[in-house]
């Protein structure tokens, strides 16, 4: 159900075309106020983004060298880790080596190293 609040005021219509005229005018003018406010809306807000724009495309030229910093760190780690990988095994075989050699050597010489 529509309630009274609701329903628009009726407008009371003018007597004569001369006032009828008037106050079309005096609406249009009311139109043209609201658009050159709306105009001046937009185009702060156009300055407002494109300032904005200006400021983005800033963040990622100054961001990029970080990004492309990270990314070779990334590499670098996978790189590390393949090394890590493979000095566990080398460091057992270098390990063996020595006790082998240290053995060797107090079985030839027949004296207990020091």
């Amino acid at each position: 159900m529509l309630d009274e609040q609701t329903l628009p005021a009726p407008v009371a219509s003018p007597a004569t075309e001369a006032e009828r005229l008037a106050a079309v005018e005096a609406e249009l003018q009311t139109i043209r106020v609201r658009l050159a406010t709306g105009d001046e809306t937009m185009a702060s807000l156009r300055a407002d983004l494109a300032e904005n724009t200006s400021a983005t495309i800033r963040t990622e030229s100054n961001t990029a060298e970080i990004v492309e910093f990270f990314g070779a760190m990334k590499g670098a780690f996978k790189v590390l880790n393949w090394i890590g990988a493979l000095a566990k095994p080398i460091t057992a075989l270098v390990a063996l080596a020595a006790v082998t050699w240290g053995a060797f050597l107090t079985i030839k010489t027949g004296a207990p190293p020091k």
